[in-house]
């Protein structure tokens, strides 16, 4: 089954709350550097117990400057970083809902791989599909995030379709014209299926091609379903 349990550590936050702060703050500061009414009386009993060396303005200058670069400062980071971050997670997803990538149909793909060592041309087209869709211009996806994920899928995709390509062949070799081809992995190393007398050479050779091909399925399995969660955040 496809491997979309993986879930990573991800910081969150209520937009309305970060606007909320980031006002505070810019009024705060505004407040701090027009000068709050209570200054002059501080000032006059500061004044009054011999304390005219002690700046009260200045101090609040500092506290004025602070705030309000604290809030034009959050709340950039909000539209610039935060609302960018938001609307582009919304366009992978809608892109990924619109493509119409079959689940169920590339979970079968994989599970017939390893359980079968086996392919049929119609869920080929859809693995290939799932890895060359969101590649072509006007397509791809727009978080930096989603875009990796989506990367290192499609390098353990085509990695894993290329070693299809060179180690599997139609079996039966025999099969009705425009059928759902069945495709085999190195069917004559097999004795189940094309290896008339046995050879513990080829055997052996099938166990190796049996092996790597679980590896290539699985990193690719894995990829996607990091791919997948990746898409599914909010």
């Amino acid at each position: 089954m496809l491997d979309i349990g993986y879930r990573d550590f991800r910081f969150t936050y209520k937009p309305h709350v970060v606007v909320v702060v980031a006002v505070a703050l810019i009024a705060n500061g505004i407040i701090a550097l027009s000068g709050p009414w209570w200054a002059a009386i501080v000032e006059a009993l500061l004044g009054v117990a011999g304390l005219t060396d002690v700046a009260v303005r200045p101090w609040q200058t500092l506290v004025g400057v602070m705030s309000l670069l604290l809030g034009v400062a959050l709340a950039s980071y909000k539209f610039f970083v935060l609302d960018l971050s938001d609307r582009q997670r919304a366009h992978d997803r809608q892109l990924f809902d619109d493509k119409g990538v079959s689940l169920p149909e590339l979970d079968s793909y994989f599970r017939n791989l390893v359980d079968d060592h086996s392919y049929r041309s119609s869920l080929d087209t859809v693995f290939r599909k799932s890895y060359d869709t969101f590649a072509a211009t006007g397509s791809t996806f727009q978080h930096p995030a989603v875009k990796a994920k989506y990367d290192a899928y499609r390098t353990a995709a085509i990695d894993l379709h290329a070693f299809a390509i060179d180690h599997f062949s139609i079996f039966p070799e025999t099969q009705p014209i425009r059928a759902d081809y069945r495709y085999c992995l190195a069917p004559e190393y097999n004795f189940d299926r094309a290896m008339v007398d046995w050879d513990a050479s080829k055997a052996g050779e099938y166990d190796g091609l049996k092996k790597l091909l679980h590896d290539k399925v699985d990193v690719a399995q894995r990829a996607f379903g990091a791919h997948v969660n990746e898409i599914q955040k909010v």
